[in-house]
């Protein structure tokens, strides 16, 4: 067996999400007032709200990977993973997997925001987070083929 480690920082991923959500508001506002915009980015009053939120998705991301889960810890401020793998895991794919973790709590924060400002966006992102929580699944199953090694032969 290997694990694998993973941190994710809340800050990164709220900042993340603020990117999402003001690119989301200013692309989807064809008035010229910004009300759009003003209702769907996130500010610095909405962080108890991200605050429960955030351990909301920790949550949803743990039990969704339970059977890789060897260790998890989520706090306030960082969500840490020991995910559990088989040997043959290739580890290579460890920066993607933790790259797709990041991407699915972010993902599932916008939805939650979403059902809130822009109902028509929540779905999309909602389907986002499912999507990425599934090709995690299927990178922590992936397994690198077999190699011989080289004998070497004396003469």
């Amino acid at each position: 067996m290997k694990t694998i480690i993973i941190n994710i920082k809340r800050g990164d991923v709220l900042a993340e999400v603020g990117r999402i959500t003001a690119y989301t508001g200013v692309k989807s506002d064809d008035s010229d007032s910004g009300a759009l915009f003003e209702r769907v980015a996130t500010v610095e009053e909405d962080a108890d709200l991200f605050a429960r939120y955030w351990r909301d998705a920790c949550a949803i991301v743990a039990e969704r990977l339970k059977q890789f889960v060897g260790g998890a810890g989520f706090g306030r401020e960082e969500l840490s993973l020991n995910l559990e793998v088989s040997g043959a895991f290739d580890d290579s794919l460890s920066p993607s997997v933790e790259t797709a973790v990041f991407s699915v709590i972010a993902a599932l924060l916008s939805a939650r925001w979403f059902r809130l400002s822009m109902k028509e966006k929540a779905e999309e992102w909602e389907e986002e987070a499912s999507r990425l929580l599934a090709e995690i699944e299927r990178m922590l199953f992936h397994r690198r083929a077999p190699r011989r090694k080289k004998q070497l032969t004396s003469n």
